[in-house]
């Protein structure tokens, strides 16, 4: 009777240690928490096979999240020391675990491993930087090995459909890089290697995240208007995805032409161009485009960089029903303070075309709260916004179909605003101008307008 009581007790104090004291907390898609292991008389945790330490508790806080189609793993712990344990027990080879639990039964609990810098006890937590490990290496073991040395017939399509169908955070495991190190003070070399191994592995983890967040750059941007009819898409590749395979794709009126090199010429027809481009590789699968305007001979009907200290004649100031505190040329660009008008000359429009029109707005540390302060405005009558965050440089463009009387106004490529049911009247001219309905100030760099 004594040793079913004695084997009763044992199981009770086995599930004690491994009690967890912060509520499960669901992930699906994405997710950040904190969560505590905190038992009452806290857990025993070792180095070494022949003794143990007692540590109150531990406290991770996590974040994970999806960067173009990869997983992204960060978190930082704090712990505290029980008693006789000294402060910087724990120390780099030493990580944690985050217990999961699949919403959709899987018969098995997984791990996803947090690997940060270690603090000394009391101390605060840690640091880390996000790494990105693959679908296959996501989830791991209890002990941090990979799910195939448990469950066999695990793989990255399941670890996909495990996040995909969310689980729960139900713990933390503390664990050691290699393992425990045999009997105090011996020597493991193979410890050692494993450890160095696991280090490597974190930071190719971490490389690969900061390639993840600038994995490629172009040579243009969404409706950019470009002079030259030959063009190189991609400008660089990040070297962590330098063996990636890429499709090139230029399609426009004239013709459809495809590439597969990064250093080859494409060629463009005057219009616009749509550019398709696809990364396929090693931990980078992504496919967007984008559209440029191929101007031939650069036939701007309006121009002007505001470089000469002069506002030109044909920049009429209409002050007549809101006055303009200030408006002048200095340092290169157009300077406009307070309410009011500026409208340029009358422009003679193709109306079957499209009419473009780009400004370069400054920013130099003024104070600025409305970026919708400042308009783009069309015959002294509509007026169109050309800004998103009025304290950063900002490039606008402003396309305005004639013939369908719709605008589209894109900030630094990005599409912002959109009207329609237009009537520009573009048979009588159109006259392109600036305007502030709010006591700020504008700084243009430079505008220009073409179809």
């Amino acid at each position: 009777m004594k040793h079913i009581l004695i084997i009763i007790t044992a199981c009770f104090l086995f599930l004690d240690s491994f009690a967890q004291t912060s509520d499960p907390i669901f992930v699906l898609m994405s997710g950040s928490g904190e969560t505590t292991y905190s038992p009452a008389n806290g857990f025993d945790y070792s180095h070494h096979t022949n003794y143990t330490m007692n540590i109150k508790s531990i406290t991770v806080k996590w974040e994970l999240n999806l960067l173009m189609g990869e997983p992204v793993v960060n978190g930082v712990f704090k712990w505290s020391a029980g008693k006789d344990t000294p402060k910087d027990y724990l120390d780099y080879r030493d990580y944690v675990l985050l217990e999961c639990s699949p919403k959709k039964g899987t018969g098995y609990l997984v791990y996803i491993k947090i690997a940060p810098t270690v603090p000394k006890s009391g101390e605060g937590y840690g640091f880390n930087t996000p790494g990105s490990p693959s679908w296959k290496s996501f989830f791991c073991t209890r002990d941090g090995k990979d799910m195939t040395t448990k469950v066999p017939e695990f793989t990255a399509e399941k670890a996909r459909e495990i996040w995909k169908n969310g689980f729960y955070v139900t713990g933390v495991v503390l664990a050691r890089q290699g393992g425990k190190d045999g009997f105090l003070n011996s020597a493991n070399q193979t410890q050692l290697a494993e450890t160095k191994k696991a280090e490597e592995l974190t930071k190719y983890y971490n490389d690969k995240y900061n390639a993840l967040k600038n994995p490629f750059s172009l040579s243009v941007k969404n409706n950019d208007t470009v002079y030259n009819n030959d063009i190189r898409p991609v400008q660089s590749i990040n070297p962590f995805f330098a063996r990636a395979v890429v499709f090139l794709t230029i399609e426009n009126k004239e013709f459809t032409s495809s590439s597969t090199s990064t250093n080859s010429d494409m060629y463009l027809s005057p219009g616009w161009n749509k550019i398709i481009y696809t990364f396929i590789g090693k931990g980078i699968n992504v496919k967007d485009s984008l559209n440029i305007f191929y101007s031939k001979n650069e036939p701007f009907l309006l121009k002007d960089n505001f470089n000469d200290g002069v506002i030109d004649g044909k920049w009429i100031i209409n002050n007549k029903a809101e006055k303009i505190e200030s408006v002048k040329e200095e340092n290169g660009a157009l300077f406009i303070k307070g309410k009011g008008v500026i409208n340029g000359p009358v422009l003679k429009v193709d109306p079957s075309k499209k009419l473009i029109i780009e400004v370069k707005s400054l920013y130099r540390g003024q104070t600025c709260y409305y970026a919708d302060n400042v308009l783009i405005r069309i015959n002294n009558h509509f007026g169109f916004r050309c800004r998103k965050n009025c304290n950063m440089e900002e490039n606008a463009k402003i396309i305005c179909d004639l013939v369908n009387g719709t605008v589209e106004c894109f900030v630094n490529g990005e599409l912002i605003e959109t009207y329609q049911k237009v009537d520009f009247k573009a048979e009588e001219g159109i006259q392109v101008g600036f305007s502030c309905r709010y006591h700020e100030r504008w700084e243009i760099d430079d505008i220009v307008v073409y179809q």
